[in-house]
């Protein structure tokens, strides 16, 4: 059944800040993803697969309010996107990047020309 794969977080990470403040953020799935699979591989390091319909394939990266200024303000360079203290790097750089912020909620959605994608999480101490 896939009516619920729109509000599927299969990866959520929550940091505490040198300032005080907290990262916190989602991976979701867009409607073109089929499937999604992660994989701790260290202490702080996990491993997101995630695999496309008709070979286009998308995540979402989506931040809490408190959070919200952070994730905003994140822009990918290439392959990686920093947010706070959590690193996300992908095996490609996505396609497209679009902003799909609502109503005090981050949102940033990626999507690529292939099949599937894989991006390594890695929190720094």
């Amino acid at each position: 059944h896939e009516a619920s794969l729109s509000q599927y977080v299969p990866f959520t990470a929550h940091v505490a800040e040198a300032d005080g403040s907290t990262t916190a953020f989602g991976i979701m799935l867009p409607p073109e993803t089929a499937w999604v699979d992660v994989e701790r591989t260290g202490d702080l390091e996990f491993v997101v697969r995630a695999g496309g319909r008709v070979e286009t394939v998308g995540v979402r990266l989506v931040g809490a309010a408190a959070t919200a200024a952070t994730v905003a303000a994140t822009q990918i360079h290439g392959r990686m996107i920093r947010i706070g203290r959590i690193t996300i790097e992908f095996d490609v750089p996505p396609g497209e990047t679009t902003d799909g912020s609502t109503h005090g909620r981050p949102e940033l959605a990626l999507t690529w020309s292939a099949g599937s994608i894989a991006a390594q999480i890695s929190i720094t101490d």
